[in-house]
């Protein structure tokens, strides 16, 4: 492109005669010093104009103004925006609205803070796919490897979050709190996309000289002296248990969402679990009885809700893809009976309620308008979980903290299949959240070591009845195939076999 230069009004030129003549030490604005106009005859003004800035080198931002140009309206000197209908910087990586320049680049401070905690704890991610995910800042949590390869794409700097980490050592305290999470949190307890109750914040601060993120191995660095740690990993499970839930773009009722798939194995879907159901928002809402198709549809949302969930913990992405596969078909029923039946317990409903909307009733003047085959199904698995897990739950007043706790302590249990890292890396993890459940009990709820004790005994029990849920639900689930009842996508049968 042509090379343009700004060019000054005859008028103007007049105006400049008239003016009287500049100090010649320069003009100092608030941020720059620049020079003066010459007062002197010997250089003309095209020599002036020939040594004034080229408006294409530099990005207005850079280039400096000349007091010359001080009578012209400001905006004459600005260069337009890239977009006149937003007025906001967008976020290289994600698309999301960005409030400035971060390690080099337009970002978001959701990726600002996923960048640098990559560096600073020198991470490995993997993509499950081809390396060619989207990373879109609805789902940009979904393919770590891929957003993590985009930041450095885009020209995010490593080298400038090593720097910002050796100032930051010298401070007390930072300054600056994420405000992604804030965003975060406010959208969640607005929208309604978690289906839990708000927690007290004081339970949840985490503590400021800490920037890791939700799921890492904590068993090295845990002690039960560590309240920072204690504090900080309940905080991080939650947030981004909250994050999955929100992952959703379409309602349930929405006739114009994308086909499934529904002859699909576990072992594929596991991999591609948008070809199993799409990521509706997921409303549990007693607005209807359900039927034998709101049940398998809120079997498939749930599935690909736990496998986001699974592929958003640290501990699960350092595990190879067999272990994976073990944990997530040992995960899928058992993360759903425990997880709805809290959902359940923070209400006033008696049934089973799913995503959707729809309710599996317990007792009352709605079970007449029951499916027969939904009845058939649940006939001996809702009772036991009415009685057995969602009645504690009310009882002992099971909080967010202590409910994701025991969700870690059942996901990570040691299983055989297991490959001997996979083993290992499982007890770690389990030992762990079990103290830090532990803990957390005996100092929130002010309670003496046996009270603490023996509350920590009745949530471990409640896994045992999550263990006999489960088996209850195969048996009725191929009763259902056997009679042709209920047709079930093979995902879910693919997960109820050993």
């Amino acid at each position: 492109m042509a090379t343009q230069r700004m060019l000054i009004d005859p008028f103007l030129a007049q105006l400049i005669e008239k003016m009287e003549p500049m100090d010649s030490g320069g003009f100092e604005s608030a941020n720059t010093r620049f020079p003066c106009l010459p007062s002197s005859s010997s250089q003309s003004m095209d020599e002036h104009l020939a040594s004034m800035p080229n408006v294409d080198d530099e990005p207005p931002s850079c280039v400096p103004v000349h007091p010359l140009f001080s009578l012209l309206p400001p905006s004459s000197l600005l260069l337009p925006p890239p977009s006149s209908s937003s007025s906001h910087l967008i976020c290289r990586v994600c698309g999301d609205i960005a409030f400035g320049k971060h390690y080099g680049v337009n970002a978001c401070n959701g990726c600002k803070g996923f960048f640098r905690r990559s560096v600073w704890s020198r991470r490995q991610y993997n993509c499950r796919f081809d390396g060619d995910c989207p990373v879109i800042k609805e789902h940009r949590n979904v393919c770590r490897a891929c957003r993590y390869k985009k930041c450095l794409s885009e020209g995010m700097q490593a080298g400038a979050v090593q720097n910002e980490r050796e100032k930051g050592r010298e401070m007390k305290k930072r300054k600056i709190k994420d405000e992604k999470y804030t965003q975060t949190s406010l959208q969640s307890s607005s929208s309604g996309t978690s289906p839990y109750h708000p927690m007290d914040e004081s339970v949840l601060t985490p503590p400021d000289s800490l920037h890791s993120q939700g799921g890492l191995i904590f068993s090295k660095l845990f002690t039960p002296e560590s309240t920072e740690f204690q504090m900080r990993i309940p905080e991080l499970l939650i947030r981004l248990e909250d994050e999955t839930y929100g992952f959703a773009h379409l309602s349930p009722d929405d006739g114009n969402r994308p086909s499934r798939e529904p002859n699909l194995s576990f072992d594929v879907a596991f991999k591609r679990p948008e070809l199993v159901e799409s990521r509706f928002l997921m409303i549990f809402s007693n607005r209807r009885v359900a039927t034998a198709s709101h049940v398998c549809q809120g079997f498939r949302r749930h599935f690909v809700m736990c496998i986001d969930w699974l592929f958003s913990l640290e501990e699960f992405n350092i595990l190879d893809q067999h272990d994976q596969l073990v944990i997530a078909k040992r995960a899928y029923h058992m993360h759903g009976w425990l997880s709805h039946s809290f959902i359940v317990a923070q209400t006033e409903e008696e049934g089973l309620i799913f995503s959707n909307g729809s309710i599996v009733p317990f007792n009352g003047e709605r079970v007449d308008a029951g499916d027969v085959a939904v009845d058939a199904l649940f006939a001996q698995s809702l009772p036991r979980m009415m009685h057995f897990l969602v009645r504690p739950m009310r009882e002992m007043a099971m909080d967010r903290v202590e409910y994701i706790l025991l969700m870690m302590v059942m996901i990570f249990t040691e299983n055989s299949a297991l490959s001997s890292p996979g083993r290992l890396i499982c007890r770690q993890v389990n030992e762990t959240h079990l103290s830090l459940l532990y803990s957390y009990i005996k100092k929130e709820k002010e309670l003496m070591s046996d009270e603490a004790t023996l509350r920590l005994t009745k949530f471990l029990l409640m896994l045992s009845t999550v263990t006999s849920l489960c088996h209850l639900l195969s048996d009725s689930v191929l009763s259902s195939i056997t009679f042709n009842t209920i047709n079930f996508d093979n995902v879910c049968v693919d997960a109820l076999k050993p």
